[in-house]
């Protein structure tokens, strides 16, 4: 039994987990309401949560779910805006998911890493505050210093823009079930 643990300030990464839980038929539930108790019950977990800078508001939880449950499968996936087939991204997410739930718990989770959107009007006054700043400093680098990565940001200021994508979900699917089928 799967069951998907979100956390989604903008949807992008709840499309995710819903269409994660729909083809593991599985359940899916907004990270913020769930007990431990609540997770018991399920074999695998699959955690998705929003990046914005960096950071994981649910850090804190998820490390604590997997240290109640030690025994049990879990997957990560992180939605943000950078392309994270880039390898320095990956990097930098990677460290990032390290620093939020802890280098011990680690070895017990697959990570994945989606590409989500943003949507400037809809964005918190934190968000946008954030993003003006961010915007700023890269526009601040010499041509020659930014990344491919900085470029997109610089031309996403202001923007909608939504990369999500049902394909992207694949990778964390195909690694379920080989993971499945392979313990049969």
């Amino acid at each position: 039994m799967f069951l998907v643990l979100y956390h989604s300030n903008y949807g992008h990464t709840e499309r995710y987990a819903r269409w994660l839980a729909e083809d593991l038929e599985g359940d899916v539930r907004r990270i913020e309401s769930v007990k431990l108790e609540d997770v018991a019950a399920y074999n695998s977990i699959i955690f998705g949560h929003s990046i914005y800078a960096g950071s994981y508001k649910y850090g804190k939880k998820i490390a604590e779910i997997i240290q109640a449950f030690p025994d049990k499968k879990y997957y990560f996936f992180g939605v943000n805006l950078a392309d994270s087939s880039q390898i320095e991204n990956k990097k930098t997410l990677t460290d990032n998911v390290t620093a939020a739930i802890g280098s011990e718990n680690m070895d017990k989770i697959q990570l994945f890493f989606f590409r989500g959107g943003i949507d400037y009007p809809r964005l918190s006054f934190m968000h946008r505050s954030m993003m003006w700043m961010m915007d700023k400093m890269l526009k601040m680098k010499k041509d020659s210093e930014q990344t491919e990565s900085d470029r997109a940001l610089i031309q996403a200021y202001g923007k909608k823009i939504d990369f999500v994508d049902r394909r992207q979900i694949d990778p964390l699917i195909q690694a379920i079930q080989e993971e499945i089928h392979g313990n049969s």
